[in-house]
């Protein structure tokens, strides 16, 4: 896991932990803070699957660039050595 990753889940699970502790010290019924409660993890869960595939999708795009620059740079070497 790398730095932005660990910053990133750092953040959602300190706000995860600021929302439940707000939640429980408001002055709502019971039933209806831990309605709230439900409802505000949800989210933020849905929040981490999006932060989660934004990540997998960047490391997708650098693999696959990292692959083209690979093969040209075969293809370079391979190009040199034919030459000689």
């Amino acid at each position: 896991m790398d730095k932005t990753t660990k910053t990133v889940l750092g953040i959602l699970a300190a706000g995860a932990v600021g929302v439940a502790i707000g939640m429980l010290l408001a002055p709502d019924k019971g039933e209806e803070t831990r309605r709230k409660l439900k409802d505000k993890l949800g989210d933020l869960g849905d929040k981490l699957d999006e932060v989660m595939d934004e990540i997998k999708d960047t490391g997708s795009e650098v693999l696959s660039q990292l692959k083209d620059q690979l093969a040209s740079a075969k293809e370079e070497l391979s190009s040199m050595s034919d030459k000689s």
